[in-house]
């Protein structure tokens, strides 16, 4: 039997508190859209981190102007998911 090299996961999740109230990101990237409830409400989340004098987005599309920082990976955990980021130099 072949075992995939990498999971794809078709929602990742964010914040867990009950099964009423969840923020999960849709996406492949956590840069390309808002997290969203598991009902598709969208709850509008970002995070930026500052650079050397320049901002980069982490978390949401926008602001548009921002770069995102390249995303690495992502592993999902029982209790935790834990994104790793790359750019300028840095990994976050």
């Amino acid at each position: 039997m072949i075992l995939p090299t990498a999971l794809h996961y078709p929602a990742v999740p964010l914040v867990t508190h009950d099964p009423y109230f969840s923020v999960w990101s849709m996406a492949d990237k956590l840069t390309d859209t808002f997290p969203q409830h598991w009902t598709g409400a969208v709850h509008a989340r970002l995070s930026l981190v500052r650079i050397d004098v320049k901002n980069y987005r982490l978390m949401g599309p926008r602001p548009e102007g921002v770069p995102a920082l390249e995303q690495q990976t992502v592993r999902v955990f029982t209790t935790r998911t834990i994104y790793t980021f790359s750019g300028s130099g840095v990994e976050v």
